[in-house]
C-alpha cells in the first residue's frame, strides 16, 4: 500500500498496480481541512491586496513599466487562486461518470482531489460525497454513513441540491447497521425538504424498509395502493424488492391476501433466489440497495 500523492494517484489510475491508503473518514480531519482552506484563501487574498495597495502607494515612482509587471503579477496569482477549484469543479461532474464504469479510477481521483489546497468549502464537500457513493456501493455502510453525517454539518453552499441525497444515502446505510435513530432522523429531514420524483421514489422506498424493520406493518401496508402505484415507477429490481417489503409487512400485519398478491408480483420481478434472500434479515438485503447501490438506481450527482 502507497501513500497519496499525485504520482502515485496517475499510476494506479492507469491500472499501475498501486493501492492507494485512503484514510477512514473522520470529522477532526474534515474540519482541519476546511480550517486550512480557508486560512490559505484568506492569506493569498491579503497578500495579494496587500501587493495592490502597494502597487497604488508606489506607482508613480515606478514607472509605467514596473507597473505593468505589478498587474500581470496580480492577475496571475488572482487565476492561480481560483484555478484549482476551477478544474476541480469541472472534473466533479466527469466523475460521476466514472463511478458508474470504473470505481477505482474515481478512488483515485478523489484521493487526488483531497489532497489539493485552497478548496471551497462546498467543492471539498462534494468530493467527500462522491467518496460516499463509492464506499456505499463497496457496501461499507459504516464509513458511507460516516462521511454523510460530516457533510451533513456544513453548509453545502451552490451544491445545496446534493443534500437529499446525501440523507438517502445516510438513511439506507444507517438501516444496513441497524442505526435506527439516525434511519428515523433522516428520514424526518427528507420529508421535510423538497425533492425530485426520483429522490421522492428512493425516499418512498427507504421509509418501508424502515417500517417493516422496526415492526410498524400497520404503517407500512397504509395507502397500499397509492404506494404500489409509485413503487412501479421504480426499475425492476427496485420494485420487486419494495414488494416483497411490503408482503413481509402485510403478512405480519395479518393480511395474508395482500401478502399473497404482493410476493407473487415479486417474484415476477425479481426471481425466486432475489425473494429468498430478502426474508427474516430485512437489514441485510444481500447488497440490494436502493440508493447507489451495485443494482440500485444511480443518483449520484
Amino acid at each position: 500500500m502507497k501513500r497519496v500523492n499525485e504520482d502515485n494517484v496517475k499510476e494506479a489510475m492507469r491500472g499501475g498496480g498501486i493501492k492507494l491508503t485512503l484514510p477512514r473518514f473522520n470529522d477532526e480531519l474534515l474540519r482541519k481541512q476546511i480550517t486550512w482552506d480557508g486560512w490559505i484563501r484568506w492569506g493569498s487574498f491579503t497578500t495579494l491586496a496587500a501587493i495592490f495597495v502597494w502597487f497604488i502607494v508606489l506607482n508613480p515612482v515606478l514607472g509605467a513599466g514596473s507597473s505593468g509587471l505589478v498587474m500581470i503579477l496580480l492577475i496571475m496569482g488572482w487565476l492561480g487562486l481560483n484555478s484549482i477549484n476551477a478544474k476541480t469543479g469541472r472534473e466533479l461532474a466527469q466523475v460521476s461518470m466514472v463511478l458508474d464504469q470504473d470505481p477505482k479510477r474515481a478512488e483515485g481521483w478523489i484521493a487526488l482531489a483531497l489532497a489539493r489546497k485552497p478548496l471551497l468549502r462546498w467543492v471539498r464537500l462534494m468530493i467527500y460525497h462522491r467518496l460516499a457513493i463509492v464506499r456505499h456501493r463497496e457496501q461499507d455502510f459504516a464509513e458511507s454513513a460516516a462521511i454523510c453525517r460530516g457533510v451533513l454539518e456544513y453548509s453545502l453552499g451552490p451544491a445545496e441540491a446534493s443534500r437529499a441525497h446525501l440523507l438517502l444515502i445516510l438513511t439506507e446505510a444507517s438501516l444496513e447497521i441497524r442505526d435506527m435513530g439516525t434511519a428515523y432522523s433522516s428520514l424526518s429531514q427528507l420529508y421535510g425538504m423538497k425533492v425530485s420524483l426520483v429522490e421522492a421514489l428512493q425516499r418512498l422506498s427507504l421509509q418501508i424498509r424502515y417500517e417493516v424493520m422496526t415492526g410498524n406493518y400497520g404503517a407500512a401496508v397504509a395507502n397500499i395502493e397509492s404506494k404500489l402505484e409509485l413503487v412501479e415507477l421504480l426499475p425492476a429490481m427496485q420494485c420487486g424488492i419494495v414488494h416483497r417489503l411490503l408482503a413481509i409487512g402485510a403478512e405480519r400485519y395479518g393480511d395474508r391476501e395482500l401478502a399473497e398478491r404482493l410476493n407473487k408480483r415479486a417474484w415476477l420481478l425479481c426471481g425466486d433466489k432475489v425473494i429468498r434472500g430478502i426474508g427474516e434479515d430485512i437489514a441485510n438485503s444481500k447488497g440490494m440497495t436502493m440508493v447507489g447501490g451495485e443494482k440500485g438506481l444511480n443518483l449520484g450527482k
